[in-house]
């Protein structure tokens, strides 16, 4: 029989560890309160076992000791297979296999829409597909506004929850597989036109002349990789951890890793960033050829970049942003706001993000005549499907298409 001195002193002679010092305090614990509340009516057999009817089951042992730990297995075991605490095992398993932005879903998910739902205290064993669409109304009732695409991403996270339950053997089938509510429940999707999502040639061709004039201006060492995004469309985690050595006989762009933010795992708040010795994806490590165009930005930032007093050896990153005079490195949030900036200062009636950037590198080299698998490389995507969806309809494309209907 356990006793709290008896676990101290094991752990203070180093017998357990701290960890296994805290389970057996635990035990022992949840033992004591199950012999205060089940002593009474657990009797005795003629022939010297013991005995209790608990939930239906019948527990029949020797000693009154074994019923008590008889008990406490089953209650245990009760509480493992309630859905929130396979979730719990799920996040621990998922911290570690994938990115940190995918865990942060993750995480967000099992706290906004799994605790305090119907089917948080479930046992996973007993979920079935009825009950999966009652979380889902339930769903709906805590985000009055949810567009359906939304609602199938976190659909998704529960999926892949008993996705995990089924690799681990607790249950043989995925109640949310074909889970489905009707379009009719979810606010209507953002209608965007393809040309909101890119930049047209005359805004494109704005907003670098102000780039450029304002590194003229001002010597700023950052505002210049918007124009290199525009040459290589490469993702702005990549063009953060570019160095020197990464521009290859004045030729390639070698993108081999990249700046990601990252999460304190117990509060699941940003705690900066940290850079990663790979892509997104194998895909991502990939050469780009440099245009004249970008040639002009790196030599010129690497005159701005001497003149501010950066170092620009090899292993130097090639961007970095002037705070305090520490010349720090570049993450993601000193683009969007500079992009936006010079959006409004070309006067433009939608105000472009980073990421267009990248969707209009890809549709230009689409419509440049590019082939399909040559784009998907360049871009650094796992599947022609990803490529196909960042290239959008030009404006340009409205008098061709007339064409071709007239032909026919």
């Amino acid at each position: 029989k356990m006793d709290y001195l008896s676990i101290q002193n094991n752990c203070l002679c180093g017998n357990i560890t701290d960890e296994e010092a805290r389970v057996l305090m635990e035990k022992t614990m949840k033992l004591a309160q199950i012999e205060k509340n089940y002593q009474k009516q657990i009797k005795q057999l003629p022939d010297g076992r013991w005995w209790i009817r608990l939930e239906g089951k019948v527990i029949k042992k020797k000693s009154i000791e074994s019923v008590y730990e008889e008990i406490y297995k089953t209650q245990n075991q009760k509480v493992e297979l309630a859905l929130v605490s396979v979730a719990e095992k799920w996040l621990k398993i998922r911290q570690a296999t994938r990115a940190a932005g995918t865990w942060s879903k993750d995480f967000r998910f099992i706290k906004n829409y799994l605790k305090g739902s119907p089917l948080e205290h479930m046992k996973i064993d007993k979920i079935v597909y009825s009950n999966t669409v009652e979380w889902g109304k339930w769903c709906l009732k805590k985000n009055p506004k949810m567009k359906e695409k939304y609602f199938k991403n976190i659909k998704g996270e529960l999926s892949r929850l008993f996705e995990f339950a089924l690799k681990e053997g607790i249950i043989s089938v995925n109640p949310a597989k074909d889970l489905s509510l009707h379009t009719d429940n979810f606010i209507p999707p953002t209608k965007h036109e393809d040309t909101d999502l890119i930049f047209s040639d005359e805004e494109k061709d704005n907003v670098k002349k102000l780039i450029f004039d304002e590194a003229e201006k001002t010597r700023d060492t950052v505002c210049l990789g918007l124009v290199l995004l525009f040459n290589t469309g490469i993702r702005d985690g990549e063009l953060n951890e570019l160095r020197w050595k990464d521009i290859e006989n004045d030729s390639y762009l070698h993108i081999q890793r990249e700046l990601v933010e990252d999460h304190d795992p117990e509060t699941n708040k940003l705690c900066g960033y940290k850079v990663v010795d790979h892509c997104k994806s194998k895909a991502g490590n990939r050469r780009i050829p440099l245009n004249l165009e970008a040639l002009k930005v790196l030599e010129l930032q690497k005159q701005l970049s001497i003149e501010n007093g950066y170092l620009v050896g090899k292993d130097d990153l090639i961007f970095r942003r002037d705070r305090k005079e520490k010349g720090l490195q570049c993450n993601t949030r000193c683009y969007e706001p500079r992009i936006k900036r010079f959006c409004r200062l070309a006067n433009m009636d939608v105000l472009k993000s980073q990421h267009d950037i990248r969707r209009t590198f890809c549709t230009n080299m689409y419509y440049s005549g590019v082939p399909l698998k040559n784009l998907q490389k360049l871009m650094g995507h796992s599947s022609l499907k990803q490529t196909m969806d960042y290239i959008k309809f030009k404006e340009d494309d409205k008098d061709e298409l007339l064409e071709y209907l007239n032909m026919i």
